[in-house]
């Protein structure tokens, strides 16, 4: 099955899309995959994906080479999702996919953002902010 990633996909970016969408041209109008500027701490976890969304489009593939048609390569949003319990305080953690610095078919920690919540509700994100709550940085 032959796979392709456009350029524009490679930094970033993505479209709008349902289970049902076939692309012809396999450049469609893009969009960032997520957009963190719209965030605002006290939102609840379901008011997070609600803004962020659950899936993001990271490339398109050719299922059939001879109908020359690309549908999208979809993965859920947030990627991952741990908890973190530190002095008896239990945090989650929602990484989210925000960009393909590479297309290896990974997500490694530089295309994801960590969103931090304690008791449901977002208290901050980014890494600088999570390595500070591990006490990782001063």
């Amino acid at each position: 099955m032959a796979f392709f990633l456009s350029a524009t996909i490679l930094s970033g970016c993505s479209v709008a899309y349902n289970e049902h969408t076939i692309v012809e041209d396999p450049v469609p109008t893009v969009r960032r995959l997520v957009s963190l500027h719209q965030l605002q701490k006290g939102l609840t976890r379901a008011e997070v994906r609600a803004v962020l969304g659950d899936q993001v489009i990271i490339g398109y593939e050719m299922p059939d080479s001879r109908e020359k048609r690309y549908v999208p390569v979809i993965l859920g949003n947030p990627y991952r999702t741990e908890n973190f319990t530190q002095k008896n305080q239990t945090y989650t953690i929602d990484y989210y996919l925000v960009g393909i610095n590479a297309a290896d078919g990974k997500a490694a920690d530089d295309e994801l953002t960590p969103l931090v919540f304690e008791d449901n509700t977002l208290i901050g994100w980014g890494w600088d902010f999570w390595n500070r709550i591990r006490g990782l940085e001063d």
